[in-house]
Order: C-alpha cells, then structure tokens, then sequence
C-alpha cells in the first residue's frame, strides 16, 4: 500500500513538473522593446515606426529623421532623398534654401512638428482657447500684493538720481 502511494505521489509529482516545463517553453518570446522616441516619432509623423528604424540603422539620427519629415512636408522631397543629401554634406539651410523656403520651415519646423500635438488647440499667440474659460474664480494678486486697504498710493518716484548723463 506503501509502495502504491508512493509511485502515486512520484508520478504525480513528475506530470505536474513536466505540465509546467511545456507550458513555460511552449510561449513565444517577448516582442523587442521599441525605441520610445521612434515609438513617438512615429506618432506625430503617420510614418510606420519599422520604415523610422530602418532608416535609424542606416545611420540617420532621430533627430534627422524627423526634421526630414517636415522638410517633406514643406516641398515634397522624398525623406530619404533629403536624408541622403544630408549624408554627403548639405546643411538643413541649404536645402531650404534651394527649395526657395526660409531656413528653418518658416515656422513649421522640428519645434512645430515636436509640439504640433500638444498645442492643437492654441491660438496663434500660444493663448488657451476661448471655450477653456479663462482663469478661475478664485484667482487673483495675493494678499500682500499692492497697497493696503484705505492706504493712498505712493507718489511717483520719478528717474533715480543717477539717471543719465550730467
């Protein structure tokens, strides 16, 4: 009886080591992790985040790729043509130059593409939307700003003393 019980729990024992070996060598591998900027440069641009590394691993750095992209979407120009003739040399000003833009994307540039999400709702003087309702009611000076209750202001100054040539 002895001898059957401990073949059970033997047998047992082995099924379930064996149940949790296959099951653990039977799942896939992970995914790689993705490069959080391309991940996020993939984002703003639409462009697919394999075509962004690829053109990473042929030398292009991040941020190149991304300013290609706004180049692109100034003139046109295929990205890794403009990629290309930054490899052999030509400044970003250059080649906004020769396209007949002022350097820099006149104001759609990395800075526009980088924050294009963030600022969406701006107006053009970077002021929070009329719908956004302005500051809250109980916004204000402190306290202890300005002159005290029932107190007259001060007279004016006027130019210090030193002020100017004699």
């Amino acid at each position: 009886m002895r001898i059957k019980r401990f073949l059970v729990i033997v047998v047992l024992t082995i099924s379930l080591l064996l149940m949790y070996l296959g099951s653990a060598l039977a799942q896939e591998d992970p995914p790689p992790p993705q490069n959080p900027v391309a991940v996020f440069l993939s984002e703003v641009t639409g462009m697919p985040y394999d075509e962004i590394i690829n053109l990473q691993k042929s030398g292009h750095g991040l941020g190149n790729i991304a300013r290609a992209y706004t180049f692109f979407l100034a003139t046109g120009r295929n990205i890794s043509d403009v990629l290309e003739s930054r490899s052999q040399g030509i400044g970003w000003g250059q080649l906004y130059k020769e396209a007949g833009l002022k350097p820099g994307g006149g104001g759609q540039g990395l800075g526009w593409l980088l924050g294009k999400n963030k600022g969406a709702n701006r107006s053009k003087h970077n002021r929070p939307p009329e719908w956004a309702g302005g500051p809250p009611d109980h916004a204000g000076p402190p306290d202890h700003a300005g002159p005290k209750p029932g107190s007259e202001a001060p007279e004016p100054a006027g130019p210090p003393v030193h002020g100017g040539p004699k």
